[in-house]
C-alpha cells in the first residue's frame, strides 16, 4: 500500500466503521504482526499464501461470531 500499511488502515477503517470486519493479508503474518493488526480492530490477519485456502472459511467465522449464525438462501 503506497500511503499507508495494513495496520494503519485497519484503524482508520474501524474508527469510521466500527461495525466492519477487517480481514488482512500479509505476506508477514507473524505474531508481532497479528497482534498489531488486531489491537487496530482487524479480525484476524491471514497470509497471502494461505488466504485461497483459509479465506472463505475465516469470512464466515468473523460473520458468525459478529451477526450470529449465518442463514443459508439457497
Amino acid at each position: 500500500m503506497p500511503k499507508m500499511n495494513g495496520i494503519e488502515a485497519t484503524k482508520r477503517i474501524k474508527m469510521s466503521h466500527h461495525h466492519v470486519v477487517v480481514i488482512g493479508l500479509s505476506v508477514n503474518a507473524g505474531s508481532h504482526n497479528q497482534e498489531a493488526f488486531q489491537q487496530a480492530g482487524g479480525w484476524t490477519l491471514l497470509t497471502k499464501e494461505g488466504a485461497v485456502e483459509e479465506l472463505y472459511g475465516t469470512i464466515h467465522v468473523a460473520l458468525r461470531s459478529t451477526t450470529g449464525p449465518l442463514q443459508d438462501k439457497s
